[in-house]
Order: C-alpha cells, then structure tokens, then sequence
C-alpha cells in the first residue's frame, strides 16, 4: 500500500518529466483560402494531425475557422513560430502543466494494483468453497475496474505530453477591415470624415423625430394647462 502513495520525489532522479503543453492562437488574414490550406500542409509535414475544425460564415460571407490540432511535442515550437508568420497574428498564448508527480503516482498505483491481481489470480485457483469464489472473483471485477481506470489515465497523458495541443483560429478580414490597414491619402480621410459627419447627423435627426412623436402628447397637455392658468390669472387681475 506504501508503494501506491509514491510520488515522483521518492522514486529516483531520472524520471522523465511529464510536461503537457497548450496553445491559443488567433490569426486574421485577406487571403483565407490559401493560408487555411497551408496551415494544413505545416501541420502534416511536422506530423501533427488535425484533432477538430469547425467553419464558421459571418455578416457579409466573412470565414473563420476553429482549428484543433496535435503536434508532436518536439516540433511544437517549430509549428508555433511557423503560423505566427500566417496572415496576421491577432493574440497568442501558451501554458505548460507539469503532471510528472500525477503520472508516476498513477504508474505506482497501476503496479500496485496489478500485484494485488496476481495475488487474487491464485487466491481464486485455491478457492475451495463457493463463498470463497464469489468473494473473490467480486475482488477481481474490482480491481480490474481499477486497473482499467488507472490505465486510462496513463494513456490520457501519455499522449497529451507526446503530442501538444494548438487551438487556432484563423479569421478573414473584410474588405473594410483590409483598408484599415492600409495607408491613407488626405482626400480619403476628408471623405470619411465627412461621410461619418453626415451619418452622425441622421443619426441626430431621427432621434428628434422619434423624441418628438413620444414627447408631443405631453407637450400638448402641459401647454393647455399653461394657457389655463394664464386665463385664471388674467381674470383674477381683472377683478
């Protein structure tokens, strides 16, 4: 039982470390088609597969595409540096999770429970009573519950430390946003100056005219009530 509690600090110096490394990164590019495609030749020439996509149209057609993809560990770098040179890079990051003590603590646990198999194995081939065998083999179908979970786990992070993971997503940019990224002439930025202006004075006028048609019956009660007491005050004068 002490060997199942085992952490990676007290089983030697020369465990290889169990590093599971993830990446976000988002891309905006005017040439959606021919960087999706060589997004895709990278990932296969470094060995990566694509994990998930998912393709989405926005207003006006616009494409993005939400990428999972599995790199092998030690071409990660590579394949990072190689996408940050696809169309524009719009946010990255990156975190790394140490899982080498929960990785060699779930092997120790793993061979504990094997031993315990084994054990059972032979209890049961010397069982001499029916009691005796249903006892055991109700032991069996436990630990190999266990095993089964433990080995789970293992692979779940052996292959989450041997191939890391890049969530990317690249987006098309539309043609105003490509303009933004272009330099201005004088007369262009007077004509948008202008052009804002003159939305900005729509924009005014229509909100006057829906206040007005709210506002309307009201200023025409207060205006009577107004008229009114100028009457009342007017006679009372005169009297």
């Amino acid at each position: 039982a002490a060997e199942a509690e085992m952490s990676v600090c007290g089983m030697g110096e020369d465990k290889e470390l169990k590093i599971i490394r993830t990446a976000r990164m988002e891309l905006s590019t005017r040439q959606f088609d021919a960087d999706y495609e060589a997004i895709l030749a990278r990932v296969a020439s470094l060995g990566g597969r694509v994990q998930n996509t998912s393709l989405y149209n926005s207003q006006g057609s616009l494409r993005s595409v939400y990428l999972s993809l599995r790199i092998p560990a030690g071409q990660f770098d590579q394949a990072i540096a190689s996408f940050k040179g696809v169309g524009r890079l719009v946010s990255f990051n990156e975190s790394a999770d140490d899982v080498s003590e929960r990785y060699y603590d779930t092997a120790s646990r793993l061979n504990t429970q094997r031993l315990k198999m084994e054990r059972l194995q032979d209890l049961l081939a010397k069982a001499q009573s029916v009691e005796d065998l249903i006892a055991i083999e109700s032991a069996i179908t436990d630990t190999q519950l266990i095993i089964d979970q433990l080995t789970g786990s293992l692979q779940g992070m052996d292959s989450r430390v041997r191939d890391a993971t890049l969530d990317l997503t690249l987006n098309e940019l539309s043609p105003s946003e490509t303009a933004q990224n272009q330099e201005e002439t004088l007369s262009e930025r007077i004509a948008g100056g202008m052009r804002a202006a003159l939305e900005g004075f729509k924009l005014l006028m229509g909100d006057l005219i829906v206040f007005l048609a709210v506002a309307l019956p009201y200023l025409i009660v207060l205006a009577v009530i107004v008229l009114l007491i100028r009457i009342v005050i007017k006679r009372r004068k005169k009297q």
